[in-house]
């Protein structure tokens, strides 16, 4: 026993050596890891990485700056297209800026001043607006409005560095680093900043997070044995790249929502949940007054909530739109588009909402344009008009005189065959008054005829610009069989064949509605094929809240180059191939156009013509 005993004493010694062996073996490669990896991280990754936050920073808060200057360029666009008085551009210009915030807090903005001193527009200084602070020094005597005007003068932007106040903490004064630029047009400078402490702050937020890893990763390290610290280590790595993965993925979403001209918000039937900051600024409200409540009421007018709140309730639908309440009361039409999405385990909703006071600006100018040019249009149908009537007096005048010439010439060729001239004079005489002033006279007839016929055709296009419409619901079935037995007899004449189907009704003047069918079968009859039998087609259907109908033949066809010009007036595609002055398709693009309707043409050369007319139909066919 005792030896047994001894030998136990021996060999526990030898145990416990190679434990700690195995142990240091194991341990200190781990410490040794540790401690090279906090050096690491310490002394070269924090400050790499605050070096490049500040990097970063710097590009942030220039991009911002262009952002903003995009803004004036387009102000100074407007100005300089007419469309607003400069004051009035910079004023709009201030405010929108003014209005412009971005930052974790909503409250990093932007200011202007010019390059005179004078201090144009600061959110949270609005003491020093229009004061001129060309001295204005930091709290360490730096003159910074100078140093601003300074740099923009010389460089056209660039960054400052000094003592400021914390965004709206007038009280607390802290390090600041600004990026100003300068906007030549108007003489000013605009700039918007980063403060020192937020970078810091951000660092040392990563340095905490960093320390508490590297304590855990120690007290595991000392705990556990190699197996065990093994496998944590590779399910910390696991974990991290998932975190990682996750944060990145949360990352771009909120870049793209960042970067979106629209405003985004998540929300559980109403309740805000999440939303960028071009939503925020939209309204007018700063994050912590909207996060988590019902924000209809505050963000729609009373009229729009119960139509929003109908059209929020499907998975997708828009574009609709609605009036949008900012937090100052004023009201502003929104273009809004809605989804479904899981966020956090649940359905809840997204809105893309669009602010869309341009537009509807735009399309009121649109409308103002159109009426202006009817308006014009109708200017010179009235000049048409009086043109064409004011020719037709001296034009009878010489078609009545013309008629005397010949009458005349008649009485003198009697008269020569009685007087005492010489047989050779006589001849001479005789032929010029038989063969030479009457052929004069019928080219000055054949002239007077054209002038006739161009002048009653532009009666026709004058009056279809000034002609009173009566609009109502036509049966185009009923006044296209009306067209067809007007014109049985060059249908006949033509040894044409015309196949009529069912056609939609539409909304349109019955006269002239009839007067542009009318004129497209008999255009259609004039441009046969003489080598095969003439057949024309009519059919119609609706497509997009409209009456389509389609004219089709197979006639001559016409060239590609000709489809736009045939409708301009007194064009003719083939001028032998009878009568006219090349007014028809002119007549029936001008009434259509009346007509809020249209026409186009396709066609090939030999293979016939298609001539498609819309427009508009029936409220109750909608």
């Amino acid at each position: 026993m005792p030896k047994a005993i001894r030998l136990t004493e021996h060999r526990t010694p030898r145990r416990q050596s190679a434990w700690a062996a195995t142990a240091l073996h194991t341990i200190l490669p781990t410490i040794v890891t540790v401690i090279l990896l906090l050096a690491t991280v310490y002394f070269l990754a924090l400050p790499a990485l605050e070096k490049s936050l500040m990097t970063v920073k710097r590009q942030q808060i220039r991009e911002l700056d262009q952002v903003a200057v995009e803004l004036l360029e387009q102000y100074h666009k407007r100005v300089q297209s007419g469309e607003l008085p400069m004051e009035e551009a910079k004023f709009r210009a201030a405010e929108r800026i003014r209005a412009m915030r971005y930052g974790p807090e909503g409250k990093d903005y932007y200011w202007i001043n010019d390059i005179e001193g004078n201090m144009i527009m600061h959110p949270y200084r609005t003491d020093l607006e229009g004061k001129n602070v060309v001295d204005l020094v930091d709290s360490q005597g730096k003159p910074i409005i100078a140093v601003f005007i300074e740099i923009a003068q010389k460089n056209g932007a660039g960054y400052v560095d000094y003592m400021w106040q914390w965004k709206d903490e007038s009280e607390r004064i802290v390090p600041k680093l600004s990026y100003v630029i300068g906007f030549e047009p108007w003489g000013w400078i605009l700039g918007t900043g980063m403060y020192i402490e937020d970078v810091q702050a951000e660092i040392a937020q990563i340095t905490s997070k960093v320390n508490h890893a590297f304590t855990l990763v120690l007290i595991l390290a000392s705990l556990v044995s190699v197996y065990l610290i093994w496998q944590g280590r590779k399910a910390e790595l696991r974990r991290s790249r998932a975190e990682i993965e996750l944060a990145e993925s949360e990352h771009r979403f909120r870049q793209l929502s960042n970067a979106a001209y629209e405003g985004i918000v998540i929300h559980d039937n109403g309740v805000i949940l999440e939303a960028n900051p071009q939503y925020f600024q939209m309204f007018g409200y700063p994050p912590e007054e909207l996060i988590g409540i019902q924000a209809f009421p505050l963000t729609v007018t009373p009229e729009s909530e119960q139509f929003i709140r109908k059209h929020i309730a499907v998975e997708n639908g828009g574009p609709f739109h609605a009036m949008g309440r900012r937090k100052d009361g004023s009201t502003f039409p929104m273009e809004i588009r809605v989804r479904c999405i899981e966020f956090h385990g649940r359905k809840v909703g997204v809105a893309a909402i669009r602010d869309v006071t341009e537009v509807k600006e735009a399309e009121e100018e649109r409308i103002r344009l159109l009426q202006k040019l009817s308006a014009k249009n109708k200017e010179l149908y009235d000049v048409l008009y009086a043109a064409s009537h004011d020719l037709r007096s001296p034009l009878v005048n010489v078609q009545g005189f013309a008629g005397e010439l010949t009458r005349d010439c008649g009485t003198l060729g009697e008269l020569l065959k009685k007087s005492p001239l010489a047989p050779h004079e006589q001849d001479q005489l005789q032929q010029i008054v038989k063969d030479d002033i009457p052929q004069s006279l019928r080219f000055i007839q054949a002239g007077i005829k054209k002038i006739s016929s161009l002048l009653d055709g532009l009666l026709q296009v004058s009056r279809v610009g000034s002609a009173r419409l009566h609009l109502e619901t036509l049966d185009m079935n009923a006044l296209v069989l009306e067209v067809l037995a007007a014109m049985q007899y060059q249908i006949q004449n033509a040894k044409a064949t015309v196949t009529c189907h069912d056609l939609p009704r539409c909304v349109g003047d019955f006269d002239r509605v009839n007067q542009v069918f009318s004129n497209l079968i008999d255009n259609a009859l004039k441009y046969l094929d003489p080598d095969r039998p003439g057949k024309i087609e009519l059919s119609g259907h609706t497509e997009n809240h409209t009456a389509v109908y389609r004219l089709s033949d197979n006639g001559i066809g016409i060239e590609p180059a000709q489809h736009e010009k045939v409708f301009e007036i007194f064009h003719r595609l083939n001028p032998s191939a009878g009568d006219g002055e090349g007014l028809g398709l002119t007549i029936v693009y001008r009434i259509l156009e009346r007509l809020d309707g249209s026409i186009r043409v396709e066609s090939e050369p030999g293979q016939g013509s298609t001539f498609i007319v819309t427009l508009p139909v029936p409220e109750t066919a909608i």
